[in-house]
This record gives structure tokens, C-alpha cells and sequence, in this order.
């Protein structure tokens, strides 16, 4: 196989791994909103199954990343090159033009899923914390709802705030 034929491989492999890497990005974005939608019922089965999808996507995300790394790497080594490119848009001048223009769309594809994933996680982690501090303040009610009123005893004797009062009132006559 000649050097020329195992680069064009190599970018229709790397090329791949990006077009894999834009679809988990996609689908990670579109759980992330699904994610948003439940949120407020605070369905948890719903919630844990989708996490689980989530975690199933990253570890995937993750795969395609190391083998786009690999990629790279082979690349570098193959065009005589003592470290691969720090990341892809560095090497994308090198690159046939046609070639470089596609990897180039999907990279900035790719960013742009990235950042949208990040604004809806922030947002799904505030809608998490007003959730929290919600409960938090029900909880806090609830607790002072139910707190034994001073003076009062379950037997129904009186307790220390009534004999206080007692006591000034006959020290009073």
C-alpha cells in the first residue's frame, strides 16, 4: 500500500470518527432536552433511564475521541512528523482543500453541539438547585410545623412557659 493510499484512508477514517462524533454529540444534546422536560415532573425512573443513556453516549464520545487521537497520531507519524497536530484545525492547511473544508464543517459542527450541550447542562443544573431549595424549604416548614410548642406536654401537663406564666399571675394578686 503506497504512503498516499494509507493517508486517504486514514482521513476517511478520521473523517468518520468525526461524522460518529457529531451524532453522539446530536444525540447527547437531544437527551440533555428530554432531560429538561422532566425535570419538573420529577418522574426518577425516568430520569435514571436517561442518565444511564447519557453515560452510555459519553463513554462512546469518549472512544470516538481516543480514536480520532489515534487517528491523528498515525497521520503524524505517517507525514514524517515527530509529535501529531495539537488539534485538528492545525492540520486542516495540509490537508487537499475539499478534505480540509469537510473535516473543517464538521469540527465547527461538533464545537457548536458542545457549547449547546453545556448552556442546556447549566441550565438543567439550575432547574436541579431551585428544585433542591424548594424541597429544602418545605422540609424546613414541615420541621417547624411539627416542633413541640413551648409549654406544651404530650400528657398535657403544663410545661415551663405555663408555670411562668402562672407563677407571675398569682404573685400579681
Amino acid at each position: 500500500m503506497t504512503q498516499q493510499t494509507t493517508t486517504q484512508m486514514l482521513l476517511a477514517i478520521l473523517e468518520d470518527t468525526l461524522v460518529g462524533e457529531f451524532r453522539a454529540y446530536e444525540a447527547l444534546v437531544r437527551l440533555t432536552k428530554d432531560e429538561r422536560r422532566l425535570l419538573p415532573d420529577g418522574d426518577v425512573t425516568a430520569l435514571l433511564a436517561l442518565i444511564g443513556q447519557k453515560e452510555r453516549l459519553l463513554d462512546e464520545i469518549d472512544h470516538l475521541e481516543h480514536k480520532r487521537q489515534m487517528t491523528l497520531a498515525e497521520w503524524a507519524r505517517l507525514e514524517g512528523r515527530v509529535a501529531p497536530p495539537a488539534n485538528l484545525l492545525s492540520m486542516l492547511p495540509e490537508l487537499d482543500a475539499l478534505v480540509a473544508r469537510r473535516l473543517g464543517h464538521l469540527r465547527d459542527g461538533i464545537l457548536a453541539l458542545i457549547e449547546q450541550q453545556r448552556d442546556l447542562a447549566r441550565g438543567n443544573k439550575l432547574l436541579v438547585n431551585q428544585a433542591l431549595q424548594q424541597i429544602q424549604a418545605v422540609r424546613d416548614f414541615l420541621i417547624n410545623l411539627c416542633d413541640t410548642p413551648r409549654g406544651y406536654q404530650p400528657s398535657g401537663l403544663a410545661g415551663p412557659a405555663y408555670t411562668r406564666v402562672t407563677v407571675a399571675v398569682e404573685q400579681m394578686a
